[in-house]
């Protein structure tokens, strides 16, 4: 009888052991589980973030700006990047451009005075097409390869007191991970001394030729002979039907004098 007891409290005991052992072999596992869901999301995130493509976009720190009437910019100006989502800018449809016009980034322009002037930031094309940048235009996309603008502005309506450069290069199209770029590159578009496309004002202008036209001309007043990395433009206000209807009269005055 006390043989059957002892060997009643050995299996007992084994199988508390037996217990314990699963027990703590469940508890393993459930540990395990969520170290390897946080392993995958960590690793999900960093496969979201790899997929990124940042774009550094501006000038140079000591380029000079300059106006219509090629002066040096003063005052609040802004650099625009971004993308025209249904019309191919010109001087023909400037009125549309601002309501067409989709931020992708911006940033205050940094005017010396000295014609040291500047101004670069960058912000990230994400997985879905859109920009982490906060002055970007809500809920906007870039598409693959869709142009992209860089747009210096002082106001946003259309009359003479605007100064505006609007300009691009054939290699910036937003790309995420396709084309020319791999995923998780620095994508660099910095205005330099190889020429760009110039919409409206002009860029890279060496002082040397006096003789030249700006794209949508004559929305440059005059033709500074100085060198400038950018030059905006402006548009010529048309002459009046009062001041017309008073050289007419002034004509017509001075051929009644001469007869």
């Amino acid at each position: 009888m006390g043989n059957i007891v002892i060997i009643a409290i050995n299996d007992f005991i084994m199988d508390s052991r037996s217990f314990t052992s699963r027990l703590a072999g469940a508890r393993w596992a459930q540990r395990f589980a969520v170290l390897g869901s946080a392993c995958l999301g960590l690793l999900f995130v960093s496969c979201e973030d790899s997929h990124a493509i940042n774009i550094a976009w501006g000038t140079g720190q000591f380029d000079s700006f300059v106006d219509s009437d090629g002066i040096l910019l003063d005052g609040s100006y802004t650099a625009y990047l971004g993308r025209f989502s249904s019309i191919a800018p010109s001087a023909a449809n400037l009125s549309s451009w601002v309501s067409d016009f989709l931020v992708f980034d911006s940033t205050p322009v940094n005017l010396s005075g000295l014609g040291s002037d500047s101004f670069s930031s960058s912000a990230n094309l994400q997985l879905d097409q859109t920009s982490d940048s906060p002055t970007a235009t809500p809920a906007a996309t870039f598409p693959v390869d869709t142009q992209a603008y860089v747009w210096l502005r002082n106001q946003d309506t259309v009359d003479p007191n605007m100064e505006w450069a609007l300009y691009t290069d054939s290699s910036w199209g937003f790309s995420l991970g396709t084309a020319s770029h791999d995923p998780g590159n620095e994508v660099q578009w910095f205005l330099s001394g190889t020429p760009n496309t110039d919409v409206f004002g002009m860029t890279n202008h060496d002082g040397i030729d006096s003789n030249y036209d700006l794209p949508g001309a004559p929305e440059v007043r005059t033709d500074p002979k100085v060198s400038f990395d950018i030059q905006t433009g402006t548009i010529i206000p048309e002459p009046s039907s009062t001041l017309l209807a008073l050289v007419g009269l002034m004509g017509m005055v001075l051929m009644r004098g001469r007869r």
